[in-house]
């Protein structure tokens, strides 16, 4: 990461062109923190609660209970874009969860609109993805949207509309 970042630097100075740059997965990331932050570059975390499977990944930044911070709470205090992301699409539908241990994790330092944001306008800002933001609300039984017992009850969507009800 830090090579890159170099690289980065030297690309911009020289062509005097802004180059985007993303890191994803990046457990290692908080090692670099400010140096990310001072880049411009976001990191899409892809583990909320990251595990060491190579001996390359030894220095991870484990978390509560090991750790007083997660990789996430580390990267957004350093100012960089953090988002939530998967890396395989099957596991999609358990974003919410993975963001909510973040949430969770954070010692009260994300607060539910942060968390939001760590899976739909932080990523869409990491990928450069520019619309504006969808007037779509999602109703909930049973707790809020990172809670395991919650369940989706109701979509009012502006994006594909119409309004959808489940019993």
């Amino acid at each position: 990461m830090a090579t890159l970042l170099r690289l980065k630097d030297e690309y911009e100075a020289y062509s005097g062109r802004e180059l985007r740059m993303i890191f994803a997965g990046a457990t290692e990331a908080h090692l670099l923190a400010h140096e990310i932050a001072k880049a411009g570059v976001s990191v899409i975390v892809s583990q909320s609660t990251p595990y060491p499977s190579t001996w390359e990944q030894r220095r991870i930044l484990a978390g509560p209970l090991i750790t007083r911070e997660s990789l996430v709470t580390a990267l957004l205090k350093a100012g960089v874009n953090v988002a939530i992301g998967v890396v395989d699409e099957h596991n999609v539908r358990h974003t919410r969860f993975e963001v909510g241990c973040s949430l969770l994790t954070s010692n009260g330092y994300i607060d539910c609109t942060t968390a939001l944001a760590l899976a739909m306008t932080n990523l869409e800002k990491a990928l450069g993805v520019q619309r504006e933001m969808p007037q779509d609300l999602v109703a909930y039984r049973g707790g809020d949207i990172f809670e395991f017992e919650a369940k989706v009850v109701g979509v009012i969507s502006e994006t594909l509309g119409r309004t959808d009800l489940f019993v």
